[in-house]
């Protein structure tokens, strides 16, 4: 064996498996922010399904951010 081989088997084996919990640990952290974005992305109607993130949608008229946002109007004094 190469002593390069050598020494990432030693160093897999001795430091690897820190790498593999700190990224497993990560995942666990992500993921309620990761289903907190994809459910504020999603429609009344959407929210009940056991998806992660919403379908995409081939139109989508309105948005949950702006449902009860009035229709905006052009200010009086402003020129056309």
């Amino acid at each position: 064996m190469r002593p390069r081989a050598a020494r990432f088997r030693r160093w897999l084996a001795h430091k690897g498996w820190v790498h593999v919990v700190l990224l497993a640990g990560a995942g666990v952290f992500l993921f309620p922010f990761a289903w907190m974005v994809g459910t504020s992305l999603k429609t009344d109607d959407e929210i009940s399904e056991d998806r992660l993130f919403p379908a995409l949608p081939s139109q989508r008229l309105a948005t949950p951010y702006v449902r009860d946002a009035p229709e905006p109007r052009r200010p009086d004094d402003a020129p056309e």
